[in-house]
């Protein structure tokens, strides 16, 4: 009942003693069905930083509904951000523990849907946080073309803030080989072939580590670097402050996101990258645009071998409903 109240309007109701004993209501069941969409910056707790998902919020059916997949991608290149979620409820089974809640989860950028999106996973558990679905005691599962991803929620003492702890798979590194001609892929990224310390090729991505001094001087070529078969090119370097271990830039054009603020998926490979050459095991993550960024924590012990927890923080800055559904 308390997720159709914004669509109860009031017709007529009795005063007594400044109380209302009854109320007759009105109920827009066809704008009721209409799912909300809820729009977050994730690994941000400042607006307009961060990187922004939209979170569509749908119901059972309409997640499994034919033709449900050629509306999400509309929706997507509608929304014209990076990345979209759609998250539905799946039902509890005998085997679902009491803490536990499952939802159904796919991502959709303009250009296609992607097996595994950091940022918008962080954001659609922020955003069901924020709606009432999940409290921070519960754990959440979201079933998607990765496998089963859990996510948890950590409330820090001092601030209050929420942060979201992801549970993702590692994404190994191996050389890159002569499929990549380092001095192609240094004009491509507007530094010279010497800047290049390191190329690997992840599970979806290539990996190119640069020197720190180089990294400030990127100037990315997306025609070119769209030619490289891979999910995205993500870029990094030492980072030369306390605060911060590593820094990056992740570029993905050739599917639809000339660059991407902050990539949680591509922080699975450059953790286990990093990690021997840094000797630590929680490592410091910033990533950023020429206008904007954000901060990711990694856990390479925690979550268990062959998986990376992601930690960061989510504020919404939007909330709206949709005027269609599949």
């Amino acid at each position: 009942f308390g997720g159709l109240l914004c669509e109860l309007r009031v017709l007529r109701h009795e005063t007594v003693a400044g109380c209302a004993p009854w109320l007759e209501l009105s109920l827009d069941c066809e704008k009721a069905r209409l799912p909300p969409l809820i729009q977050v910056d994730a690994f941000s707790g400042e607006p307009f930083q961060g990187n922004p998902a939209a979170v569509v919020l749908l119901s059972p059916a309409a997640y499994h509904k034919d033709g449900a997949s050629e509306w999400m991608q509309r929706v997507a290149i509608e929304n014209n951000l990076s990345e979209t979620a759609y998250v539905a409820l799946r039902e509890r089974t005998a085997q679902t523990p009491n803490d536990v809640v499952e939802y159904d989860l796919r991502w959709f950028t303009p250009g296609m849907e992607v097996k595994l999106c950091g940022h918008a996973t962080l954001s659609t558990a922020f955003a069901l946080y924020d709606t009432g679905r999940v409290t921070t005691s519960q754990t959440l599962h979201f079933h998607t073309l990765s496998g089963v991803l859990v996510c948890r929620f950590e409330v820090q003492t001092e601030t209050h803030k929420v942060l979201v702890l992801m549970d993702f798979p590692e994404q190994p590194t191996e050389p890159a080989g002569s499929t990549v001609v380092t001095n192609e892929l240094a004009s491509a990224l507007g530094i010279q072939p010497n800047a290049i310390v390191d190329v690997k090729r992840a599970t979806t991505d290539l990996l190119v580590r640069v020197t720190p001094e180089a990294f400030p001087t990127l100037k990315p070529d997306f025609v070119r670097l769209a030619k490289y078969d891979v999910r995205g090119v993500g870029v990094t370097a030492e980072a030369l402050t306390d605060t911060v271990d590593i820094q990056s830039r992740f570029f993905a054009p050739r599917g639809g996101v000339n660059e991407d603020p902050v990539t949680g998926s591509a922080h699975c490979a450059f953790g286990p990258y990093w990690a021997p050459m840094l000797k630590k095991t929680t490592i410091k993550a910033q990533q950023f645009t020429p206008i904007r960024g954000g901060y990711i924590t990694l856990d390479l012990v925690v979550a268990g071998p062959g998986r990376v927890l992601l930690k960061g923080e989510g504020i919404v800055v939007l909330r709206g409903q949709l005027s269609s559904s599949p």
